[in-house]
């Protein structure tokens, strides 16, 4: 089977647990490699394409033993970004500003998802992957990144998640794949 996600589209992956969505989303992050066929953006291998990808996993990816600010300075400057406005703006969009100079440890489940969520959005991707983003965040985070997707669908990128909330399917996605 395959799919194609077009500019501007939100695709939803919906399936019942262990269907395949969340190793689905580790092959196309190149976490983990097919068994067969190939995935890529813009007719490239999505390996060659990381700098375009943002991917905020279930379980966050971060170095307990930093700040915020610290952990996404680093990630930043990985990811060739130098300038710290756009790691600021997400902060204060997000609200975790307020929480950016804790250590990662002394944080809340909602509060690492959010900041793994900044991370995903280092620099702005084209393709954006969110598994199961609806996880730990409360409402406001959520309405923020509702409105934040929509927001990337109207600049042509390409946001692709997967969801066990069927509201927040049928509010935010274009279309819907079913595994």
């Amino acid at each position: 089977a395959s799919f194609t996600a077009e500019a501007g589209e939100v695709l939803a992956i919906v399936g019942p647990n262990g269907a395949g969505k969340s190793t689905l989303i580790k092959i196309l992050c190149s976490i983990h490699s097919p068994d067969a066929g190939v995935c890529l953006l813009d007719n490239q291998p999505m390996k060659q394409m990381k700098s375009d990808l943002g991917f905020l996993p279930e379980t966050p990816y971060l170095i307990d033993e930093l700040t915020c600010s610290q952990f996404l300075r680093y990630i930043a400057s990985m990811k060739g970004v130098n300038d710290e406005s756009e790691i600021v703006s997400r902060l204060l969009y997000f609200g975790a500003d307020l929480y950016a100079e804790e250590k990662i440890r002394s944080l809340s489940q909602g509060q690492r998802r959010c900041i793994s969520l900044v991370d995903s959005l280092i620099p702005d991707p084209r393709l954006l992957i969110l598994d199961e983003p609806t996880n730990a965040f409360d409402t406001l985070t959520m309405l923020k990144l509702k409105k934040l997707i929509a927001e990337r669908r109207n600049k042509g990128m390409i946001t692709l998640f997967s969801s066990h909330i069927l509201d927040f399917v049928e509010n935010t996605a274009t279309h819907i794949l079913f595994i």
